[in-house]
């Protein structure tokens, strides 16, 4: 009783520090309405409810008391991408993606269910039992080694090609690495759920590269998930316990940097932690994408890249939460064209939002297959072998996208382009 107690104190608490922050930035918004030219999902939904300024006047109504939850509130957050179009548009410098982001734990009351899954995400075991459970699901689906189609009659996913869920290996289980440069930076890595349970030879060819330029890696089996899909879901006192474990961690650690693989990971920490609780600022400011760090270090990577026997041609997708939420878009191309076996080519529309968007992805499939066709059909047109990008969660949406149009394209990190 006296956990349940804390929790709803730490849940309370985090509301109110949330329901400050979001009325100082309303005050800054004049509803100009710039955000509406710029918003991926208005030209699918055509309502004014899809803009960052009628998602705006919805939680100005809400903090006010002149509307209350409901199902078509809960629907007008959840239907956004969180892309972040909109901040990079507002002339009057008012954050739409964090105040939407930080606001569903306003207008998302969490139930049963998304109070038992951020129980889950709050605990490694948790994680492993939820891995654990997907992979036993998903090995009596046919398809290809790697990637499963679910079956249509499965509610909310059904139709989706996700990757082959795996239990980390052996050689991922060390809490601590040894890197061949005495004098390089020590460093936590954090993989991320996908890239622990799903795409482990991203994990492999981070740790080969960061080996390179590090003297210590710091890998942690005891951390939660960062709290992105605990925050998305209303349940924001889960998401300050799971930041308050992996900043306690790293600051512990005293580590000089932690390094993700995963954008919308890096974004959480980077951005969106200091606005849970300012005590999360120091935490928040070691915080690095790979690509940053490697780039800092390029003068050792330099003849040791990944070779490939042959010219490969390679695109780059700007991920949403990489590049607008952690402000890394140069470093990823620049890591990329270090191999002087790839040959570069940019997309038409390289930043375009692919529709991911976490919720979105599992609750409104219809709206995100619209809004990936258009970043599919700018990767038909160029056909590389490869696209590049920075988060698991873009990663896995595309790829699917592209093996049900039966494109040979396949989507891999930048790192795996280097070792």
């Amino acid at each position: 009783m006296e956990h349940l107690a804390n929790a709803a104190h730490n849940q309370s608490s985090v509301i109110s520090r949330i329901k400050d922050l979001v009325e100082k930035q309303l005050n800054l918004c004049v509803s100009c309405g710039t955000c509406r030219k710029s918003c991926t999902v208005l030209p699918r939904l055509r309502a004014e409810y899809a803009t960052a300024r009628g998602r705006l006047a919805l939680v100005d109504a809400f903090i006010k008391g002149e509307i209350s939850y409901s199902r078509r509130l809960r629907e007008a957050f959840e239907q956004c991408t969180l892309c972040g179009f909109c901040t990079e548009a507002c002339p009057n410098h008012v954050d739409p993606e964090g105040v939407l982001s930080i606001s569903r734990a306003l207008v998302i009351k969490p139930g049963i269910i998304e109070k038992g899954v951020s129980m889950l995400l709050s605990h490694r075991k948790g994680l492993n039992l939820t891995a654990l459970a997907a992979r036993l699901a998903l090995m009596l689906l046919p398809f290809a080694e790697k990637w499963k189609k679910i079956p249509s009659f499965i509610p909310l996913v059904g139709g989706r090609i996700v990757p082959a869920v795996k239990m980390p290996p052996q050689e991922l289980r060390q809490k601590t690495y040894q890197g061949y440069n005495p004098r390089g930076p020590r460093v936590l890595f954090f993989p991320g759920c996908f890239v622990d349970y799903a795409f482990h030879n991203q994990y492999l060819s981070a740790l080969k590269a960061l080996a390179w330029i590090c003297s210590e890696i710091h890998t942690p089996r005891n951390l939660p998930c960062c709290g992105l899909p605990s925050l998305e879901m209303g349940d924001a006192g889960a998401a300050h316990r799971q930041a308050s474990v992996i900043s306690r961690t790293a600051l512990e650690l005293n580590v000089d940097a932690v390094v993700v693989i995963c954008g919308s990971c890096g974004s959480m920490f980077r951005k969106v932690y200091p606005l849970l609780d300012p005590a999360f600022e120091r935490f928040s400011q070691k915080v690095k994408d790979i690509s940053e760090l490697l780039i800092e270090h390029r003068n050792l990577l330099r003849g040791r890249e990944k070779k490939w026997g042959r010219r490969i041609k390679v695109c780059y997708h700007h991920c949403c939460h990489l590049k607008r939420g952690m402000g890394v878009y140069s470093e990823p191309e620049e890591l990329i064209q270090l191999n002087p076996e790839v040959e570069y080519e940019e997309l038409d529309f390289p930043d375009r939002c692919c529709g991911f968007g976490g919720t979105m992805y599992v609750k409104y499939a219809s709206l995100a297959d619209e809004i990936v066709s258009d970043k599919v059909e700018d990767i038909v047109k160029h056909n590389p072998d490869y696209l590049a990008l920075g988060c698991p969660g873009c990663l896995m949406h595309i790829q699917g996208a592209l093996l049900s149009k039966g494109c040979t394209t396949r989507c891999i990190h930048p790192v795996e382009l280097i070792a």
